[in-house]
């Protein structure tokens, strides 16, 4: 095997455990929030409406604070628990 190709194995076996990484922290975040929604509904609209209220997030990103995609996402995702919540409630 080429040092080239050995490489390539190594980098994408260390971004396979990057991604089983980030996804275990997508899912413990998605769950703290959703059980905060659920026992303490004010204290997680108080969260939603200061994230919403950071520059980064009411500009999209375009204030170098974080990339647009980050602040989409984290959208998302409070949007997505505050439906379901709903749903429930």
């Amino acid at each position: 095997m080429t040092d080239d190709a050995t490489r390539i194995l190594a980098l994408e076996a260390r971004l396979d455990d990057a991604q089983k990484i980030l996804m275990a922290h997508d899912l413990l975040l998605r769950g703290l929030l959703a059980h905060l929604a659920l026992v303490e509904p004010q204290m997680f609209g108080q969260l939603a409406e200061r994230l919403s209220g950071l520059k980064f997030f009411r500009e999209g990103g375009g204030g170098g604070e974080m990339p647009r995609e980050v602040a989409e996402e984290i959208a998302l995702i409070l949007g997505e628990i505050s439906r379901s919540v709903a749903r429930q409630g």
